[in-house]
């Protein structure tokens, strides 16, 4: 009996949805987009794009749901991927827990395997006594900076909780609860906004890691090719790992 597909089902059809998320669950032969949550109305010419992408043009087999719990009613949905704005995550996340399905919130939790190689190295206490950290998540202008248009911060808006919710995860993994935290907000995409796009973020300790200083920091300027992405300094040892990022080729790809 051949095995059947887990039918998937995204909320939100912005550009993270699109480029991050739809194309690689359609890569997985397992899987299949069975149904979208996109307010937006259907166009009545759905033979061509016309303004804003929509999900009956692109994906044309799939179910179109305008109201939230009609989709999470739906029962031929078996996982939900949340690709909405940032602090619509967690809303969603437990409607489809609460409607009994699977699902994944966009950002993720998981580390890859620089981040594994690190951990190992602290467990096998290869540094010694840890002085010094920096975890990063930079960018050389990435594409979506054309889509960061607003000027007022909403919750949820800016980098510090796109993008540092990976590395300071990873920093409280590793190093646990810091005593204070001192963060430094920027715009560096050349526009006045209360939005960052780059941020430092110092932490600091106490008891055994009074000396310690981490320091989590993403910049969207930074013409390297390749970014740092974790310095740690220790009493019997360091460690560097530099990083080529593929996001914004990838997004050309897709787009193109």
């Amino acid at each position: 009996m051949a095995r059947s597909k887990i039918r998937v089902g995204v909320v939100g059809y912005g550009f993270s949805a699109r480029n991050f998320h739809i194309p690689f669950i359609k890569a997985v032969p397992d899987l299949e987009v069975t149904a979208v949550f996109q307010r937006a109305e259907a166009p009545a010419d759905r033979t061509a794009a016309s303004g804003s992408p929509h999900c009956v043009i692109d994906l044309p087999h799939a179910k179109h749901f305008q109201q939230a719990d009609d989709f999470f009613a739906d029962p031929d949905i078996d996982f939900v991927v949340v690709a909405t704005h940032t602090d619509t995550h967690a809303f969603f996340a437990e409607k489809s827990l609460l409607a009994g399905k699977h699902g994944k919130s966009q950002l993720r939790y998981a580390g890859d395997g620089d981040y594994q190689t690190l951990k190992k190295l602290k467990s096998l206490n290869a540094f010694g006594k840890i002085m010094e950290a920096e975890l990063h998540y930079d960018f050389e202008s990435p594409s979506w900076l054309k889509s960061m248009t607003s000027t007022e911060y909403t919750p949820g808006d800016g980098h510090a909780f796109g993008l540092g919710t990976h590395s300071l995860d990873q920093a409280l993994q590793l190093f646990g609860r810091p005593k204070s935290v001192t963060a430094f907000f920027r715009c560096q995409r050349g526009v006045s906004s209360d939005v960052e796009d780059s941020f430092t973020i110092i932490l600091q300790y106490e008891g055994d890691q009074t000396e310690l200083i981490v320091t989590v920091k993403t910049s969207v300027t930074t013409p390297m090719e390749k970014q740092l992405k974790y310095m740690v300094r220790g009493s019997e040892g360091s460690y560097m790992k530099a990083s080529r990022h593929y996001v914004p080729i990838f997004i050309r790809n897709v787009l193109t």
